[in-house]
């Protein structure tokens, strides 16, 4: 029962998709760019290295301030990088998010299960991201 209550059986990449539920127990250092699990310190998420400054893409445009940049995130165990992943921060910085999924159709969407939006859901944004993708065209499934 222990190793299932805390995760001891699963890999790291599984353990962090659990611990990443739990908003309230990740702690801040440096605002956003640097987050660490308050009861398993091992795991941390850190802002990585920015891709473009000038990301562009016609949906960016859709808000009120058009410049976003793009940048990875990458999610570490013992500071080993389990996993980067690619976000875009837009709207002069009020939202970050996965960049997302082009469909066959044109339109976009963001799977809201997936661990990189979860890992968005850590980060401080103007409003919900529940809320303001839906009205730029970008669809949470």
């Amino acid at each position: 029962m222990w190793r299932e209550r805390f995760g001891l059986g699963l890999s790291a990449l599984e353990r962090l998709r659990q611990l990443v539920e739990d908003k309230d127990t990740w702690q801040e250092v440096q605002g956003d760019s640097y987050l660490y699990h308050r009861d398993f310190p091992e795991f941390t998420i850190t802002i990585g290295p920015t891709v473009h400054n000038d990301f562009q893409e016609a949906w960016v445009k859709t808000f009120p301030d058009p410049h976003a940049s793009s940048f990875y995130v990458d999610c570490k165990y013992l500071g080993t990088t389990l996993k980067r992943c690619l976000f875009v921060r837009v709207d002069g910085g009020r939202y970050e998010f996965p960049i997302p999924r082009l469909l066959e159709d044109g339109s976009l969407e963001i799977d809201k299960s997936s661990l990189e939006f979860k890992i968005s859901d850590l980060y401080k944004q103007y409003l919900p991201l529940r809320e303001i993708l839906p009205k730029h065209g970008i669809k949470l499934v």
